[in-house]
């Protein structure tokens, strides 16, 4: 009699496999199934049509299909076969089932060409640790790929469309592309990525490695459109702790979808070119509902000179914590959200972080430059609405603090030690804009490059050689509130007082009030009066008074008594100068 599990093999495999362990070559795809197209023996649909449909999700292993695996370089050693027809019997299995979890009876290392992941399948390791998929060496091509792959990338298809397969996905395993490396790993593969998947729902579960792809890491794409009609549509990717490393190509993860996705943790490392790179299309959307920690770290600065570099956020995104740990950052989407930004050793070949999306916050930024940057610049925030609070400082003292150029944003920082000569702690080249930044120890302090109603509040401290603030001088339409110490003390307003002046004469006087301000007042901006006269005397009500001229340092006064005053009177003058 033949029993239920017999008959699902049977399904899967068609009934040669009653009969003997089946051999694996070209020829035998009609049984097992081509790449991209569901062929299934007579036999196996009937069995779909009864025992099958009675089941729910099914968990198989493996090993139930070692007896396909007719490539045994050592006879001994699992991890060193061929384990593609294992593979492909298996999916065949589960699909028949309506999905479930391919298990690994035993850790190690499975080795196969390719590995095609149907909708409603989960490759399912005994941890990241434990469970390997490597690729075999010299297959120079894609790994494992989703169902339809290679038609659907691209297409912006939902799951309204048969082909959109969705809920497959890794469990707690660990896969390696199996890289050329010209020391030691020249057998290598030298083009492909590990894991690529299209479709809503995708699963990326407990903890999964990818690394030593030739051509990427991992690549995720979904199409923008919802498709609501089903279970199946559910557009949200459900990602655990994801770890992509070493890989070459454009980025460790490609993600491209599925859109409002969540994540637990996203470690990128190593990699050639971006380590995480997400992206908007008009047939794809890569965001996220919430990644609790994005971590970018060592990335394609080890092949200097490298321009892409650590993260670059194309599409919205809310981020508990964002670290970028010798690589740089570009917020290129509208709406990111990062609550908490640890950015190490920013700089070398590109600019630090760099906001050109609008709308976008960083709730605290803690960021160092790399010792070894020269010139480039901490911060840029480029878009509009932008709300950035934090500290920058750099190791390297020759290169750029922050740039401004939005409209609308509210920045409030701590800059320091951008003291290189010629470098600038903060630059303002927009408009609208609120800032509230502590400047230490930057060769200049403050420039205000372009840009009006501005509202600018600045503590700056300054040593030797150092210039507090340099550009545009505050206008009407600006509130400028700075205050200086250190080697340049001043401010933008001021409340003096002149030394007595002669009251006993007639002749046109000038008085110079040296007034402190860190910018040139305008004459306008002067409010003088006379003092009470020493002793009393009411000649100062018929006394001309005006401003003559400002300097960089100083205040030119110039009076006339109509009639003199008893002699040895004397009175001073009061002058008053606002910028704020």
């Amino acid at each position: 009699m033949v029993s239920r599990r017999q008959l699902l093999k049977i399904s899967a495999l068609g009934t040669a496999s009653l009969a003997a362990p089946l051999s694996y070559s070209a020829n035998n795809m009609a049984i097992t199934q081509n790449t991209e197209n569901s062929i299934r023996t007579p036999l196996a649909t009937a069995v779909e049509g009864t025992v099958a449909k009675s089941l729910s999700q099914a968990q198989i292993d493996l090993w139930e299909f070692s007896h396909l695996v007719t490539s045994r370089p050592v006879p001994n050693d699992f991890g060193t076969w061929d384990w593609t027809p294992a593979f492909e019997a298996a999916r065949i299995m589960l699909g028949n089932l309506g999905g479930g979890d391919l298990t690994f009876g035993t850790g190690g290392v499975y080795q196969a060409r390719y590995i095609r992941l149907d909708r409603s399948i989960v490759l399912n390791g005994r941890g990241v640790n434990a469970t390997e998929l490597k690729q075999i060496e010299g297959t120079n091509s894609d790994f494992i790929k989703s169902e339809n792959f290679d038609f659907l990338t691209g297409t912006g298809l939902t799951t309204a469309d048969s082909r959109v397969p969705s809920w497959m996905g890794l469990k707690d395993i660990r896969v390696n592309g199996n890289r050329y490396n010209a020391k030691t790993n020249p057998g290598g593969n030298r083009s492909g990525v590990p894991v690529k998947l299209y479709g809503p729902s995708m699963i990326l579960a407990g903890t999964v490695l990818i690394y030593d792809g030739a051509g990427g890491g991992l690549y995720t794409e979904d199409s923008t459109k919802a498709s609501g009609v089903s279970w199946r549509g559910q557009e949200e990717g459900k990602f655990g702790n994801i770890i992509c490393r070493s890989n070459g190509g454009l980025a460790g993860w490609h993600c491209r979808g599925p859109h409002n996705s969540n994540a637990s943790s996203i470690v990128c490392c190593y990699s050639d070119g971006w380590n995480f790179y997400s992206e908007d299309g008009p047939q794809f959307g890569g965001s996220f509902d919430h990644i609790g920690l994005l971590h970018s770290y060592a990335g394609g600065r080890a092949k200097e000179p490298a321009l892409d570099t650590g993260v670059y956020l194309g599409s919205t995104a809310r981020v508990d914590t964002l670290v970028v740990d010798g690589d740089n950052c570009v917020l290129q989407a509208d709406e990111l959200q990062i609550d908490k930004m640890r950015a190490y050793k920013i700089g070398g070949q590109q600019d630090g972080v760099v906001v050109n999306g609008g709308n976008c916050y960083i709730g605290d930024l803690n960021g160092t430059v790399w010792g070894l940057s020269v010139g480039k610049t901490a911060l840029i925030a480029n878009g509009n609405n932008a709300r950035i609070g934090g500290t920058l400082i750099t190791n390297n003292p020759d290169n750029e603090g922050v740039v401004v150029k939005g409209a609308g944003c509210k920045i409030e920082m701590t800059i320091r030690n951008f003291s290189g000569s010629g470098r600038t702690g903060l630059k303002l080249e927009g408009s609208d804009n609120e800032i509230n930044c502590q400047i230490r120890n930057c060769d200049t302090a403050f420039d205000y490059v372009s840009g009006t109603d501005n509202q600018v509040n600045l503590s700056i401290a300054t040593t030797v050689g150092q210039v507090p603030v340099k550009g545009l001088a505050p206008r009407a339409a600006d509130r400028i509130n700075i205050r200086s110490r250190g080697n340049t003390v001043g401010g933008c307003k001021t409340n003096l007082q002149s030394a007595p002046v002669a009251m006993d004469i007639t002749t046109y006087t000038i008085v110079t009030l040296a007034h402190g301000l860190l910018y040139t007042p305008p004459a306008s901006s002067v409010r003088i009066n006379w003092l009470v006269a020493e002793p009393d005397s009411s000649v100062w009500n018929d006394a001309f008074l005006r401003v003559v001229t400002t300097t960089e340092k100083d205040v030119v006064l110039g009076y006339k008594l109509a009639s003199a005053a008893p002699p040895g009177t004397q009175a001073k003058i009061g002058l008053s100068i606002d910028l704020t």
